[in-house]
């Protein structure tokens, strides 16, 4: 239907904002999506993709070979005048 329902970054090897609209995950376009992401990073020529993500997604990243590294907080923003942060799991794989 043309509707937007992933979004992904590459900066460096560094894979951002990778994120599956809820009706939609499952179906494959998360692993899809993290394989493009690969491509890109050999692409221009890094042999390891780093990212970061939230503990929902931890299955996940596991899922594609990732390995868990250490925990990296986001922050302090302000959102709505209030101080928010993020906990994530650093995420690494060797890529060929």
């Amino acid at each position: 239907d043309g509707e937007i329902v992933a979004v992904c970054a590459l900066e460096g090897n560094v894979g951002k904002r990778l994120y599956v609209a809820p009706d939609v995950q499952g179906r494959g376009v998360g692993s899809a999506m993290q394989k493009h992401l690969e491509k890109l990073a050999i692409q221009h020529g890094y042999s390891e993709l780093k990212g970061y993500a939230f503990k929902n997604a931890i299955g996940f990243h596991r899922k594609q070979g990732y390995v868990l590294g250490k925990i990296v907080v986001f922050g302090p923003y302000e959102y709505n005048g209030k101080q928010i942060s993020f906990d994530t799991i650093e995420v690494t794989k060797q890529l060929s």
